[in-house]
């Protein structure tokens, strides 16, 4: 479902979270939470970009077979997540901050570099890259 995202522009470079979020800024105004994940090559160009997870209005499961399949499949070696907050609070709850630390570790052992996971409420975001930078040291365990 393409709905929430402009049209992939493959071989773009993103740098940092301000560009993801630009990328996405339909995603700010729906109703339900909706994860977004956009994959890069090994020079950090986008390859494809994709809703893997649509919610309910205060949550969304992921499936981590799922995501990783299509990062696997579409021959990713980074990737971003990103996901909305349709309270327009950006802050992460519980869940958020347990799945980031279970996809970084999940992305150590299938060698897929996990560059960020991002939170959209309103006008805002929340970076775990930029907040809690220690979840995405490739020298952690998995």
């Amino acid at each position: 479902m393409r709905l929430f995202v402009k049209e992939s522009a493959q071989g773009v470079r993103m740098t940092g979270p301000d560009e993801v979020v630009k990328s996405v800024q339909p995603l700010k105004n729906s109703d339900q939470e909706v994860m977004i994940v956009i994959g890069f090559n090994s020079k950090n160009r986008e390859i494809f970009r994709e809703v893997v997870f649509k919610g309910g209005m205060s949550a969304c499961n992921v499936d981590m077979k799922t995501l990783f399949r299509h990062l696997l499949l579409k021959g990713c070696d980074g990737f971003v997540m990103i996901h909305n907050h349709p309270s327009e609070d950006p802050n992460p709850s519980v869940h958020d901050a347990r799945l980031t630390e279970y996809v970084a570790k999940g992305s150590r052992v299938v060698d897929i570099r996990f560059h960020d996971h991002i939170i959209i409420g309103g006008d805002t975001f929340y970076s775990f890259k930029t907040e809690q930078p220690h979840l995405f040291d490739p020298s952690r365990p998995a």
